[in-house]
């Protein structure tokens, strides 16, 4: 199918990114990262996780949690 993302799950994000998958799990709740729940799986597009690198040169994401979602969204940048 020409022009489809491949998706990735949860896993398979944390092991490119090279964190745990609860990193994964709060990135997404902050509005970090955007997934998709599909039943009891979230689902992210590769593409989406490429522009989440991109965008994200020279910041560090090791404190985030201890941060109001609100306070991690506005120092991220992230739109809701």
């Amino acid at each position: 199918m020409a022009g489809m993302d491949e998706i990735l799950t949860t896993k398979q994000v944390a092991e490119l990114l090279h964190c745990s998958t609860h990193q994964i799990g709060y990135l997404r709740k902050y509005g970090i990262l955007v997934g998709t729940r599909f039943g009891k799986y979230w689902l992210f597009e590769r593409n989406g996780i490429i522009d989440f690198i991109k965008r994200s040169k020279g910041k560090d994401y090791a404190n985030f949690r201890d941060m109001t979602p609100e306070a991690a969204r506005k120092k991220y940048g992230i739109e809701e």
